[in-house]
């Protein structure tokens, strides 16, 4: 395989992932699926609730101007209408063309139904600007699913203190209330008890804009509220894929009104998906390791697949690293998920260089299943292609046992000597203090497979005669005999011998996993046959004339010796010749012309004897 420089490779990778997260978002996958403002009329938006103080247009209010286009405000209906609660306190300034909100106004504006079948990952986008006593007065939004029957808050505000816009909680959640406790959004205490229309829902909202001063006066300048036109965004995961989905802004006042209260504009829903796209640069490290940088724009989770099995393969931190086990080319997923609920996922080849450690090819027990008191051979095979840096060092455990390490520089690391039992924990290490672990252990069996081998009962055959021999044996490949005088393949299960002797034969059987097994047969060898089948002249010449030069002894073949001894003796009973070789004879050596004792003993193989004793007479 070629392989491409680290540093080059992973700049590669780098340009890859910003082309990819480019391409994606120049072909955006936000999709706007609904949007009013108002401009040619009120778009289905209807005003309810109790004294609503709301008209659309553009408004003309001190603290709420406009925007240049109508939009939906309190304030302009203020004062100069008709307040039902003769409890609500007057407060100076108002006029009888007014722009303050009804006190004890719990007013909303609802949308028509909307339609977000298909829609997974819902957000809305609203214009407002907010001027209203802090505290007691504000407004809200919220969303009913069911087409108006029931109705909750979108989102809440976790906060204590006024929040100051704009504000952001993540990329989808901008300027999203600004109060936890705005009494009036969910409250009728105070000069309002008598109003019975309520909310429902909590009490975050937006308000702010006017701090009450002395006298019920408003105090300015004041730092909360939006001190002009803000765009306020928020996730509607509660209405991904309804049918009949409607929103509506809702305003709730106290008994003293102070100012203008709210407009909104521009309410639109977009599909929210974010951008996903990622780049993978490869660090300098003994094990191939990945730092993968998250490119998505905007996302609330992930999920990463590395393209490997086995457990950690997958990861939901935002920007991981990643060991891989091997080189290669993986196919590596992210999955980014919006804070709107919808999902988006990319797909890349990742190309992983081998780290700087060494790579393991195989591991390995030279014997498929030894036996008896064999020995087994653990052998590691290093890559020549990703060999690291020798000498390596091999540490194991053997039946839980820690055992001395090996150190070799070869590539092929042989740990002789296992038997039976289990080999684990392997770690190989080489000279740049990289660490490989290997995952799997070795069970070494020990015990035989079972094979057995049966040579035939023991056989009685007479002299001369020959024997065939048959093993059987179970689970055998391979047989072997020995013993004397097999003239037919030993290594078949039957041979043919003929023996001499009383002899034991002996066969092994061998299995296919190298195990044996042995038996031994018995032949005995009867002997009829006399021992006295000799011949002994009574003198001999040594003279040089070629004839009858020496004493010899004729021994018929049929005797079988197992043993001879001649002796020589003069006549004062004094040794002058003794042989155990029946073939050499006696030439007389020094001795002189007369006459000699000669005794000559004989041992057969039938364990018969006989016995000559007689004389000689020397001829010189």
């Amino acid at each position: 395989m070629n392989r491409l420089p680290i540093t080059f490779k992973s700049f590669l990778l780098l340009l890859l992932g910003w082309f990819l997260y480019i391409q994606q978002a120049n072909s955006q996958i936000t999709t706007q699926v609904y949007s009013e403002n108002f401009n040619i009329g009120s778009g289905g938006w209807t005003i309810g609730g109790y004294a609503p103080s709301w008209k659309r247009g553009i408004p003309s209010l001190p603290n709420i101007v406009s925007n240049g286009t109508p939009c939906f405000v309190t304030g302009d209906a203020g004062a100069s209408a008709v307040d039902p609660l003769t409890q609500c306190i007057t407060i100076p300034g108002a006029t009888t063309t007014g722009n303050f909100y009804n006190c004890c106004e719990r007013s909303f504006v609802e949308s028509p139904p909307i339609d977000l079948t298909g829609i997974l990952s819902p957000m809305v986008s609203i214009d407002f600007n907010l001027h209203c006593e802090q505290t007691f007065d504000g407004a809200k939004l919220q969303i009913s699913v069911n087409g108006g029957l029931n109705w909750s808050d979108v989102g809440t505000y976790s906060g204590s203190a006024y929040e100051t816009f704009p504000s952001s909680v993540n990329c989808r959640e901008t300027n999203w209330y600004n109060k936890s406790g705005v009494n009036y959004l969910n409250s009728t205490s105070g000069g309002c008890s008598n109003v019975s229309f309520s909310f429902g829902g909590g009490n975050s909202g937006w308000s702010g804009g006017c701090g009450q001063g002395s006298g019920g006066a408003c105090s300015n300048p004041d730092s909360h509220g939006t001190n002009g036109w803000i765009t306020a965004t928020h996730c509607l995961t509660q209405a991904a894929n309804k049918p009949d989905v409607r929103l509506r802004v809702v305003f709730g006042a106290g008994s003293q009104t102070y100012s203008d209260g709210i407009g909104f504009d521009n309410v639109k829903i977009f599909d929210m998906f974010p951008v996903t796209a990622f780049t993978a640069v490869q660090n300098s490290a003994c094990q191939p390791q990945i730092q993968f940088n998250n490119l998505t724009d905007c996302a609330a989770s992930y999920v990463w697949d590395f393209g490997t099995t086995g457990a950690g393969n997958s990861s939901i931190v935002a920007n991981p690293m990643f060991s891989y086990d091997l080189p290669g080319t993986y196919l590596v997923t992210l999955s980014a998920t919006d804070y709107c609920g919808g999902t988006r996922q990319i797909t890349q080849q990742v190309f992983v260089n081998p780290g700087g450690a060494p790579f393991i090819d195989t591991i390995y027990t030279t014997a498929s299943g030894i036996c008896n008191t064999i020995l087994d051979s653990l052998v590691i095979e290093v890559s020549p292609a990703i060999p690291g840096s020798p000498p390596y060092n091999v540490a194991y455990n053997f039946n839980g046992v820690t055992q001395p390490p090996v150190t070799t520089s070869n590539l092929t690391i042989v740990i002789p000597g296992i038997g039976s039992g289990l080999v684990d924990q392997i770690i190989l290490s080489d000279g740049s203090a990289c660490d490989v672990a290997f995952p799997n252990s070795f069970s070494v069996p020990f015990n035989s497979d079972g094979i057995t081998v049966d040579a035939g009962n023991d056989t009685t055959i007479l002299i001369g005669n020959e024997v065939v021999l048959k093993a059987s044996a179970t689970l055998a490949t391979a047989f072997s005999w020995n013993g004397p005088s097999i003239f037919t393949d030993p290594l078949l299960s039957q041979i043919t011998a003929y023996p001499q002797n009383t002899t034991p034969y002996q066969v092994t059987a061998t299995s296919v996993n190298g195990c044996t097994a042995s038996d031994e047969v018995i032949v005995t060898v009867k002997d009829n046959l006399p021992c006295d089948l000799y011949y002994i002249p009574n003198s001999f010449t040594p003279n040089g004339d070629g004839k009858n030069e020496k004493l010899e002894v004729f021994i018929s073949p049929e005797m079988r010796i197992s043993e001879f001894q001649m002796a020589v003796y003069n006549r004062w009973g004094q040794s002058i010749y003794i042989s155990s070789n029946p073939e050499s004879g006696w030439d007389g050596g020094d001795a002189g012309t007369g006459i000699y004792v000669i005794d000559v003993n004989f041992t057969c193989t039938s364990q018969k004897k006989s016995r000559f004793t007689g004389t000689v007479t020397l001829i010189k």
